[in-house]
């Protein structure tokens, strides 16, 4: 307890001295007020998982005995969507999350200045803390919600769904038609969807991050298919997953990312292929055979034109795609081929 508060007031401390403003108090004895009440879980909880996605916007899982909290910071409205209970912010918790998550605090140096000097065991014998709340008002919104039963390889999923609750407000391009949208994937099982790479994603102004967080989704997909198939034939015990990390470990295979990126487009909806052409200005075929096929082209197309450098493709104007009615096809793609997959059609 004493090293967590010390690295709150320390980090305060540098927070102003880089911005040209030294506390007086700086360095002395400082903490956050609690009671005995607050020490158990101060000691006691675990960060168990986090998600950054700047110094000022944070997710968290936090574990302690059989409860488990998901912690926010810089979010107004994650955690609406979730059948939780918010909690009240009380000195434990703020203590654990500023010592453990380290936000960069909101407040100008003066407006820390007039707090943190407030007092300190050097000045004052008398000094018992400086009050939680005075302290949290210096940082962005913190809320904290009880998610215990919530398991492990679910935590991913939460931090997802807490993301599309804070599109909703206008943090990201993504709003409307395709959060709803979104919010179907929600209902899919957290170990067989990379949750954590749809999660980075959702705040980055850039639209071609989304997309080729949603084209890894398919070749999460492609990946256990073709990995699956292979263990069933071979009646090999080992999970997908390790069958695929083998496979490319030891003889340097992976599935053809265009051929299977095909194979698995025939289990979607062609009217989700209409708009992926559409919403890249594509010609549109009118048998599904060749739909799929161009749609395939297309999408792998798309995504070798932001991963690889092509002095051609460098031209085009990707500005000008659609991007809302891609992303929502490619969502719609993503819970058609995850059905088909891991109903067995794909075997």
């Amino acid at each position: 307890m004493i090293d967590a508060n010390t690295g709150i007031f320390s980090a305060l401390d540098d927070h102003c001295a880089s911005r040209g403003i030294a506390l007086k108090n700086a360095g002395k004895p400082r903490w956050i007020a609690s009671m005995p009440m607050h020490r158990n879980f101060m000691i006691n909880a675990v960060v168990a998982e986090c998600l950054t996605f700047t110094p000022s916007r944070k997710l968290a899982r936090v574990d302690i005995s059989s409860k488990t909290y998901l912690l926010t910071i810089g979010f107004e409205q994650a955690g609406t969507s979730l059948s939780a209970v918010e909690m009240e912010i009380t000195p434990a918790f703020l203590t654990v999350a500023l010592s453990d998550l380290t936000p960069r605090p909101k407040a100008t140096p003066s407006e820390i200045r007039d707090i943190v000097e407030w007092s300190d065991k050097k000045a004052d014998s008398a000094y018992t803390g400086h009050d939680h709340d005075a302290i949290a008002s210096l940082y962005p919104t913190l809320r904290i919600f009880d998610i215990s039963g919530t398991s492990t390889e679910e935590t991913w999923n939460v931090f997802f769904q807490s993301c599309i609750d804070e599109c909703e407000i206008g943090a990201s391009w993504i709003e409307g038609n395709l959060a709803a949208t979104l919010r179907t994937l929600c209902d899919l099982e957290s170990t067989r969807i990379p949750y954590r790479v749809l999660c980075r994603s959702v705040f980055d102004g850039d639209k071609s991050s989304f997309f080729l967080a949603q084209y890894r989704c398919l070749e999460a997909l492609y990946a256990y298919s073709s990995a699956h198939s292979l263990g069933k034939h071979l009646s090999i015990k080992s999970s997908w997953g390790e069958i695929a990390t083998a496979l490319e470990d030891k003889l340097g295979w992976h599935p053809r990312e265009e051929g299977s990126l095909e194979r698995i487009l025939r289990f979607s909806s062609p009217s989700d292929l209409r708009e992926v052409l559409n919403a890249l200005e594509k010609p549109i075929p009118s048998d599904d055979e060749t739909l799929v096929r161009h749609s395939a082209k297309a999408i792998y197309w798309l995504r070798n034109s932001f991963v690889h450098y092509r002095p051609a493709q460098q031209l085009v104007d990707v500005e000008s795609f659609a991007w809302a009615t891609l992303s929502t096809a490619m969502t719609g793609i993503v819970l058609d081929v995850y059905e088909a997959v891991f109903s067995g059609q794909t075997a």
